[in-house]
């Protein structure tokens, strides 16, 4: 799996915004994630998943983002956002409640 950190501002405005296709092994990562921001599905090609984290690794919740239209807000005691393509953080054990090793990614 290759991980993709999207750490300035710029890069976390754009995410998966013209990824064309979004790659089926790449783990995209937004640390720093401050409650209620949001994310969307805007001019992104295809559904993704998206996972919001604490700061220590606990799944909080994942959606399923269906473009163009889909829209979620950071949750309560979210420190970050995982996205892939669709099906691939269930696959990967990116599952709600579960804690995800830095050593997995």
């Amino acid at each position: 799996m290759k991980v993709i950190l999207f750490e300035t501002p710029e890069d976390q405005a754009a995410g998966l915004q013209y990824v064309d296709p979004i790659d089926p092994d790449t783990l995209y990562v937004f640390p720093n994630v401050p409650e209620g921001v949001e994310f969307h599905s805007r001019n992104v090609a295809e559904p993704f998943d998206i996972a919001f984290l604490t700061i220590d690794y606990r799944v909080l919740a994942s959606f399923l983002m269906k473009p163009p239209t889909a829209l979620v807000k950071a949750l309560p005691r979210s420190a970050m956002a995982f996205e892939a393509r669709a099906g691939n953080l269930g696959r990967w054990g990116i599952l709600p409640g579960r804690v995800v090793s830095p050593l997995q990614l």
